[in-house]
């Protein structure tokens, strides 16, 4: 197969593509395959197969025919199902297009294959139906939707299929939602999970407001989870259109009277079921103080702020060390989450008024790319802000998470999370009545701060 084109660090080995690969000759293969005895059909199917799996084969698009995977489907289906396991890929290329075929299957015969897909390579039906939603893959047809949730429905809910993820974020026909409601019960965690809100949200959509609203439901569904098929009542129409429908749905025979009474029995409506709640602050806390050399104070991404990329503001502070909070929000839906970062100075007078800090690049702040915010010297992060061997102490995950790194005489650096990733943070300097720089803020993207218009009650109060 000649030498290798590339070898990475790691010592991984892309060899070149043959001047002669399968790609070049399925067509010939099934062309003889026609002809052939059933035996012969299987060997040189398997010998494709084994092609695909092997020989290198880079390309953006499906380099695998129609015809050559109808072939390996017919004469050699359990070799498929095998192939697709993440440990038959030999890093060359050619799996991925036998697992684009298999999501596009059609038919009743492509929820079988969605399904064993699932179960042999969760990660890859994840990336594949985020191809087909965005249009990179074509999308089912409506009659096909109602079997493939249903194969999604039915793998094991624990560890909880990706797949399930892009459910949320997905066009579900009107004729699927049963099906849909089906996946809810068998992989929902309650109300605030994004697959049942989705759900809800999917149904609700779709609603007429006539008799035709209860076609959308799965009415038997209540006998796996009853609590979690009332709230998908619940959250699919709005304030007090539950209780109709359940009615309308035992005059019509779906349910009998005691499905009713569990289905209409009372729940308290959150607020976020009709609109969006901001989030509330559920603590301050102090995560340390950092050295500022020479007093002056600058933020951002620690992998992306100093070197090259330059800084996105500078702030003379009139101290060399000053203390950092983290505030700490919470939402009903979404969990806590870092919101701002809070450093003042210690002993210093206090602030007489907020003054926004102009972005060098982005004039609002500064973007994070990694989900990562922070507070520091400019020496420390010109110095590649956290040294190799401290990288690991940065916790990752779950959020919300903050550290606290000092760099020697190059002063330190306050990190925290920053959720969701790619938030614009935007910074307010603290100056006192006589214009001294004692304080700094920058909101995370969640608050939405406006400290030259109001100051917060944590900000404003002794601390």
């Amino acid at each position: 197969m000649g030498e290798p084109i590339f070898q990475d660090t790691e010592g991984f080995v892309i060899p070149p593509v043959p001047h002669l690969s399968w790609v070049d000759l399925q067509e010939e293969v099934v062309a003889t395959a026609q002809e052939a005895s059933d035996d012969d059909r299987r060997q040189l199917a398997t010998a494709l197969l084994t092609a695909i799996l092997e020989q290198p084969s880079y390309g953006p698009d499906n380099l695998l025919d129609a015809g050559a995977f109808a072939l390996l489907l017919d004469a050699v289906p359990d070799q498929v199902e095998a192939a697709l396991d993440p440990a038959a890929d030999r890093h060359v290329g050619g799996q991925r297009y036998l697992r684009q075929h298999v999501f596009t299957i059609p038919g009743p015969s492509g929820a079988m294959w969605l399904e064993r897909l699932i179960r042999a390579d969760d990660t890859h039906a994840y990336f594949l139906f985020t191809d087909m939603r965005i249009g990179k893959l074509p999308t089912w047809s409506e009659v096909d939707w109602s079997d493939r949730l249903d194969a999604i429905a039915r793998v094991a809910s624990e560890p909880r299929p990706t797949i399930v993820r892009m459910l949320s974020m997905a066009t579900v026909p009107r004729s699927a939602t049963p099906a849909l409601v089906r996946v809810a019960i068998a992989h929902g965690t309650g109300p605030t999970d994004s697959l049942v809100r989705g759900a809800a949200a999917t149904i609700r959509s779709h609603r007429r407001g006539d008799e035709s609203d209860l076609e959308l439901i799965d009415w038997e569904a209540h006998r796996v989870a009853p609590e979690l098929h009332r709230w998908l009542l619940e959250l699919s129409g709005e304030s007090g259109e539950r209780d109709p429908l359940v009615a309308a749905a035992r005059s019509a025979g779906r349910i009998d009277d005691a499905a009713a009474a569990i289905l209409a029995a009372p729940l308290d409506r959150p607020a976020w079921a009709d609109g969006e709640v901001p989030w509330t602050v559920a603590e301050v806390v102090t995560i340390g103080e950092v050295d500022l050399p020479g007093g002056t104070l600058t933020g951002g991404d620690p992998w992306y702020t100093g070197g090259h990329e330059g800084f996105p503001w500078t702030v003379r502070l009139e101290a060399e060390a000053a203390r950092v909070d983290v505030v700490v929000v919470e939402h009903p839906l979404y969990g806590r989450e870092c919101a701002a970062l809070h450093l003042v100075t210690a002993g210093a007078a206090p602030v007489d008024h907020w003054e926004p800090v102009a972005g060098r690049v982005v004039p609002e702040g500064y973007h994070v790319e990694i989900g990562i915010a922070g507070f520091g010297s400019v020496a420390a992060y010109e110095g590649g802000a956290i040294p190799e061997t401290d990288r690991e102490e940065v916790p990752g995950s779950p959020h919300p998470f903050w550290h606290l790194f000092g760099t020697d005489d190059r002063g330190g650096l306050a990190l925290c999370s920053v959720g969701p990733q790619h938030q614009v943070c935007r910074t307010w300097v603290g100056r006192t009545e006589a214009g001294h720089a004692v304080a700094a803020v920058t909101d995370l993207g969640l608050l939405d701060l406006d400290l030259a218009a109001t100051v917060p009650t944590w900000l404003a109060g002794p601390r």
